[in-house]
Parts: C-alpha cells; structure tokens; sequence
C-alpha cells in the first residue's frame, strides 16, 4: 500500500516499550524529551507489522502456497527478533501470538524471570481479534480479553483486527494486559493494514479471496 509505513533499518527500530503512565501533564518541561518521543501503541505496531511484510501482497504466481493465519503470526513472530524490548533482550522473548500464553501463565513466567535478572521489561500479545469493544477483545473460540485501561481502535471501520496488548507484573507479580491497539487488517490469512472498510472492500476485489 502506498502509504503504509516502511520498515526501519534493523539498527533503528525503536525499543518496544510504551509509557504507561498516562499523557504527560502539562505543567512539565519539555524536559523529559525521552518520555515524549517514546513511540505510542499504534506506532510500534505499525513498524513492527511493516517489518514482517503486512503491508506488501505477494503476487500470487510467487506464492508457494495459498496465505494462512499461521504465515501472518509466524512473519510477525519473526520480525520481532529485529526488536528490543529492553537492553539486549529481543522482543521475540516477550512476544506472544496467542491469548492462551496469558490464560496459561507462560507471560507471567517469562516476565517474572526478567525481573530476577533485573530487568523489568513489558510483554507483548498479538490477537487475532473479530470484534472489540474497550476493554473487551473477542476472538474465535475463546472468552473475551479484557484489558485493565482501553484498547484504542480507529473510529468508523470494522473488524476484523490485529490487536497489539501490552502486558506488565502486577503487585501480585502477576501479569496482567494493560491496554492495546487495534489494527483493523484485510481478513485472517492476510494481515494487510486497511484504514476503512472501503479499503478492505477494495481488496477483497483485487485479490478474488
């Protein structure tokens, strides 16, 4: 898509973390330059699913095979390697592509042990979601996910979407899902990034799938 987002050279991706400590208030300087210009929710996830080739349809004669959902999740997967998500720590070690590494504990395990070295990074989940409706994601198959602040979805198109979560130890040293994004994208086997239901409409006619 013309004006999907290009990947950023492996050495300047940004590290994946986000503030979650609200808006910053307004009485403070302009101090803090690294607070403000961390990346926001929505923009990580716009590098990171540009990284893994969401926004470029193959043409089909260079396909080996039809796409699947488990193509889209493993190039996700992939990219995360080209991530940080705190010092010498890849995000692919606190990325997860399926809401069962929350319900299971594998989260809780992995951030947990990043804390005992010290490190208190965040984790990431990627869902496949069929609707939201902050705080609420719903996928196939499963309860809905509730997040403890919101998860931001651009206004006026539907789902289905990419929902990026950010997950952090609670004081029971428990994680918990803090808040996520949407991203609305074609369908299931393909995650383009679409910005309204026109656009997905217009897909759906130049793919035939």
């Amino acid at each position: 898509m013309d004006d999907a987002l290009e990947p950023l050279p492996p050495c300047t991706q940004p590290v994946f973390t986000v503030c979650l400590d609200g808006d910053i208030p307004s009485f403070m300087p302009a101090a803090a330059p690294a607070v403000q210009k961390r990346p926001s929710l929505s923009e990580l996830f716009a590098h990171l699913m540009a990284a893994a080739g969401c926004n470029v349809i193959a043409a089909p004669a260079s396909a080996a095979h039809p796409p699947s959902i488990h193509d889209g999740f493993g190039a996700l997967m992939e990219a995360s390697n080209q991530f940080l998500v705190g010092p010498g720590i890849p995000l692919a070690e606190a990325f997860w592509t399926h809401v069962l590494a929350y319900r299971r504990g594998t989260v809780t395990r992995a951030l947990r042990a990043a804390a005992l070295q010290g490190q208190h990074i965040q984790g990431f989940l990627t869902i496949y979601a069929t609707d939201v409706r902050s705080p609420l994601l719903y996928t196939e198959n499963a309860p809905p996910l509730r997040v403890r602040e919101t998860i931001d979805v651009p206004p006026g198109v539907d789902g289905p979407f990419l929902v990026l979560v950010v997950c952090e130890l609670a004081e029971n040293e428990d994680a918990r899902p803090i808040r996520g994004y949407a991203q609305p994208v074609y369908q299931a086997r393909r995650f383009v990034p679409v910005a309204s239901n026109l656009e997905r409409d217009v897909l759906a006619l130049q793919l035939h799938f």
